[in-house]
């Protein structure tokens, strides 16, 4: 049995993923079992070997860079060493959730920011969440509190 040494408590989660590395970005599909900001616990079909350094893309949730923690059997625990990537993935959310923004506002501008993990940007997440205070106290002000 592993002893738990993460520093912050794993939400599992069932979503798919790939393990990329190499200079021809080799890429295994893996499923995601529990994630934090930190990292993630992926299992693959069957055992795989995979380099320290690899970057893990989570579907509708972008590419990271991640370092292997340890593996046993088909599980690998991955922490993220590094920020997103902005890889065509990234880029093709980012236009979504603009989208988003210009149609349906900002509450839901927010929420689609959250599920696809656009927080771990600081600049990012500093920037929404100014956006949602301005939008609460804009809100009582025309209801008048």
């Amino acid at each position: 049995m592993l002893s738990e040494q993460r520093r912050t408590k794993r939400q599992r989660v069932v979503k798919s993923g790939k393990i990329i590395f190499g200079v021809s970005d080799i890429a295994i599909d893996c499923l995601i079992c529990d994630e934090t900001s930190d990292g993630v616990l992926v299992e693959t079909v069957t055992p795989v070997v995979v380099p320290l350094d690899v970057k893990i893309q989570l579907t509708n949730g972008g590419t990271f860079p991640a370092a292997r923690r340890w593996a046993l059997g088909n599980k690998i625990g991955f922490e993220f060493v590094g920020t997103r990537i902005f890889d065509r993935a990234t880029i093709t959310g980012m236009a979504e959730i603009y989208h988003i923004l210009q149609t349906q506002g900002i509450k839901q501008t927010l929420l689609s920011l959250r599920r696809s993990r656009f927080f771990d940007s600081e600049e990012i997440r500093k920037v929404a969440e100014d956006a949602e205070a301005a939008t609460l106290r804009l809100e009582q002000l025309l209801i008048g509190n």
